[in-house]
């Protein structure tokens, strides 16, 4: 007796290894290495529709496409939008490079490059099957944009801070152009800190989430908004320790 439940076509998996200005592409993961093809396109807008057009062509008749890339700055999400404003129903999964580094590392290979990456990235798709990247609304691409350039500003003012302090500086000229730079950062750290709370009031749905977030003890608008902006919604991850993986911070024993 035959189902009548639908079958899934299977998901053929592409691995892009990006750079700023390239990236490199190999399919499909459920190859053998040697069998894999790869080919390198440039990384902007313009080169997304030979890119979709020559995996298409490869591709079998009515297969999903899956790209499987890192979370390598603002390379993979540019990458992910210029795509899916194409071709909505490819499934992009942007990984923690920590967990696909360990992955390709298991493979055991000794030489490391952009092609092997690439090839790597498509195999761990083809095994791990990663969960789609979830796109950000427009005001949650704004707060992410905020929250993501305050933290480098406080990270680079922490930096500076500590070169300040912990070496001698045989120029004044030069100790005091250090000070005023760090001045600069505090201000427009909390520059941001501002625009931060006034977009959040601004938005019902972003400010409900912070509301719910700042009721757990501990948890102040900071914390909140930067877990909002890397970890999205929560409850695409059934376990907590999906949600630790995700995020890099899962425990590992080292014998």
């Amino acid at each position: 007796m035959k189902s009548n439940k639908m079958e899934v076509p299977a998901i053929q998996w592409v691995g892009i290894d990006l750079a700023k200005l390239t990236f490199q592409v190999a399919l499909w993961g459920h190859l053998d290495f040697p069998e894999m093809q790869t080919r390198s396109f440039d990384r902007t807008r313009k080169a997304m529709k030979p890119f979709l057009a020559w995996l298409k062509e490869q591709a079998p008749a009515g297969a999903r496409l899956g790209l499987v890339m890192e979370a390598t700055g603002t390379f993979a999400e540019e990458v992910a939008s210029w795509v899916l404003d194409l071709d909505p129903t490819l499934w992009v999964a942007i990984v923690n490079p920590g967990q696909t580094s360990a992955f390709i590392q298991s493979l055991g290979f000794r030489n490391k490059t952009d092609d092997l990456d690439a090839k790597g990235l498509a195999k761990y798709g083809h095994e791990r099957r990663p969960a789609p990247w979830e796109r950000p609304t427009p005001e949650m691409a704004v707060l992410k944009d905020l929250v993501r350039i305050r933290m480098n500003l406080i990270n680079t003012r922490t930096a500076m801070h500590l070169r300040l302090k912990d070496h001698q500086r045989a120029s004044k000229t030069a100790s005091s152009a250090m000070r005023k730079v760090i001045l600069s950062l505090k201000a427009q750290i909390q520059v941001l800190d501002l625009a931060i709370k006034d977009h959040v009031a601004a938005n019902k749905e972003i400010a409900h989430q912070v509301r719910l977030y700042t009721s757990i003890c501990g948890i102040a608008q900071v914390t909140a908004t930067t877990v909002m902006v890397e970890l999205g919604d929560l409850r695409r991850f059934p376990r907590s320790r999906q949600m630790t993986a995700f995020a890099g911070l899962s425990p590992k024993k080292n014998s």
